[in-house]
Formats: C-alpha cells, structure tokens, sequence
C-alpha cells in the first residue's frame, strides 16, 4: 500500500475520533475514486484489532446481513436473528477506544433501505448494545440516513482528493 498523502491522513484521523467519541454509526463519504477504501485499509493495518468487513454490493436484506457477520467470526447459524445477533455480540470484540469500529461496510450506498436501517439500528443498541459501525460509500449513503431521521457521525473526504 502507497503511503497516505496529508489528506488522507487527517481523515483517517477524523475517522478515528469519530469511531471512539460517537460510538456508534459512522459515515465515511467521498466520491468514487477519492480514496475511501485507501483510508479503510490504513486504519485496519494500523491496529491488532480487527473489523468485520462486509461489501454493500453483495448483501440482500437484514437476514443476509445477519449472516454474513456470523460466517465472519465462524458460528453456525443456529437460530433466528435474534439469537444470532446476540451470540455474536458477545463473541466479537470492540477496538473503538482505539479508533476501530466493529463493523465496516463497504460500498454501503448499494444497501436495501431495509438493510440501511438495520445497521443504524444496530449502532444505536435496538438488539442488545450498541455496536461500532463505519458505512463506507456515496453521499447518498447519508442522505437516505438522514431521511430516516437517523444522524451518524460523519467523516468526508476532502474534494480533489482523488486517487492518481
């Protein structure tokens, strides 16, 4: 990985305290190409800890999502959601004093709006605690938040901060 330019830096830096003071949903924006997976892969090999990393593109509705973060920490999917999501929350250990949220998702503007709204209620404890969460994507990503009435912590790329 190319070393980060001073931009780059100081949005990892606000990521990482948006991660530990707002424990709970997290935005990170910019335009594609901008160097949002760049910043995401800089905070993962900066730290022991590590998030689980789910690709918006591929993730249908709450159940898949549910899912694929069991398969992740290899339990077996025993259970209704519910369950699921309770045992997995106490399997899955949190890095946020350290900047680093539990759940990453990528691409994150290609969510269901159902699924969109299962991770905000997921940050915001609906199933048990609250979990660290970073959606990764497009503007739209926040924009369909907000309509929710849902208002993360944001972290935006600087414009002209695209990747040569």
């Amino acid at each position: 990985m190319l070393p980060l330019v001073r931009s780059q830096r100081a949005s990892l830096e606000r990521l990482r305290a948006a991660i530990r003071w707002a424990r709970g949903l997290v935005v990170l924006t910019g335009a594609p190409g901008q160097g949002k997976s760049t910043v995401i892969q800089a905070l993962q090999l900066a730290t022991p800890f590590s998030p689980l990393r789910l690709e918006g593109e591929v993730i249908k509705d709450r159940h898949d999502a549910v899912m694929r973060l069991v398969a992740l920490v290899g339990l077996r999917p025993e259970g209704d959601d519910f369950a699921l999501l309770a045992r997995l929350q106490n399997k899955q250990s949190a890095g946020t004093d350290q900047g680093v949220p539990e759940v990453l998702v990528e691409d994150a503007h290609c969510l269901s709006d159902d699924t969109l709204q299962f991770f905000s209620e997921l940050a915001s404890g609906v199933f048990g605690r609250a979990w660290s969460i970073v959606l990764i994507g497009e503007q739209t990503v926040l924009d369909r938040l907000v309509g929710f009435g849902v208002l993360p912590s944001v972290v935006r790329l600087p414009r002209g901060m695209a990747m040569i």
